[in-house]
């Protein structure tokens, strides 16, 4: 009988700290990145993408690592600030990428790509000389991103990053055809928006890519939620551009596996529009971790 109350005792504790028991890891222990270390993913479309830590720098008195990418950004379209971080922090309240300047240039070039599609497919009785859009598209968002706080914890939800977009639409008519007296005039719209993320630690598990296969990882989701108000004031707050994004971290090595799921914010509020979704992937295909005493050789 006392065997049998202690075996259940000990299946009340674990059960009880289940949560608490990931907090012995180290941060750095999902996220090494030791000075000449470097990591190799594939996309869904074949394209590798190569990440080597290289020197940090100082920022506002506060020593951020570094990496850099090959190939470079070109099409800041492309960049996902949960897999591409330039500057980050690895300390006892977690994992921070300092990413302010990058997902400004992310989402504006984001955004009026959206815009100009949206153009694009204006419908057909409007001549593309009708009317001439501009648009103006302002990013104000945190300098850091809250990768994985510190201790880490299973299914307990942080706040990871919040982005405000404030988009300008200008219209203006040039060759308005039954109103003449309408030629070089032009309205705007102006819309507000803000996108919230949240972060959580789901399940350790294993993961096979093309690098090999890799046990205990941490396999943390990222859900957003884009908010506009209505222009009335009125009703519930449409919503658009939700995204569902996967990060699986394996210890000792970092992200070996990204899987997003993402509408196209725009399009999302506009009513006789389908929302569009898009797929994004990277598994790491090759790496090499250096140890700490190659770092200081």
């Amino acid at each position: 009988m006392f065997r049998k109350t202690r075996t259940i005792l000990l299946l009340l504790l674990i059960l009880c700290f289940s949560g608490t028991l990931l907090g012995n890891d180290s941060a750095l222990k999902y996220f090494p990145a030791t000075i000449g270390s470097y990591w190799v993913y594939e996309d869904q479309d074949g394209n590798e993408l190569t990440r080597r830590a290289v020197e940090g720098e100082e920022i506002s008195g506060e020593m951020y690592q570094a990496f850099e990418y090959e190939p470079a950004f070109e099409n800041w379209e492309n960049y996902e600030y949960h897999i591409h971080p330039t500057l980050f922090m690895v300390d006892d309240s977690g994992i921070k990428f300092h990413i302010g300047d990058t997902v400004k240039k992310a989402y504006k070039e984001r955004l009026t790509n959206d815009l100009q599609s949206l153009f694009e497919n204006r419908p057909q009785n409007m001549p593309e000389e009708q009317m001439l859009p501009k648009f103006e598209v302002v990013i104000e968002n945190q300098d850091d991103f809250y990768m994985l706080p510190f201790p880490i914890t299973l299914n307990e939800e942080w706040d990871t990053i919040r982005i405000k977009p404030t988009v300008k639409v200008t219209m203006s008519f040039a060759i308005p055809e039954n109103d003449p007296e309408l030629a070089g005039a032009s309205f705007s719209s102006i819309m507000y928006f803000t996108i919230l993320e949240t972060g959580n630690i789901i399940a350790k598990e294993t993961v096979e890519t093309p690098a090999g296969k890799f046990d205990n990882c941490l396999k943390i989701e990222y859900q957003t939620e884009t908010v506009m108000p209505k222009m009335d004031g009125r009703g519930e707050d449409p919503k658009a551009g939700e995204s569902v994004t996967t990060v699986w971290l394996a210890p000792d090595v970092g992200i070996v596996k990204f899987y997003q799921e993402a509408e196209k914010p725009m399009i999302g509020f506009i009513d006789n529009l389908e929302p569009t979704t898009q797929v994004k992937t990277f598994e790491l295909k090759k790496y090499e971790i250096k140890s700490e005493a190659a770092e200081g050789e």
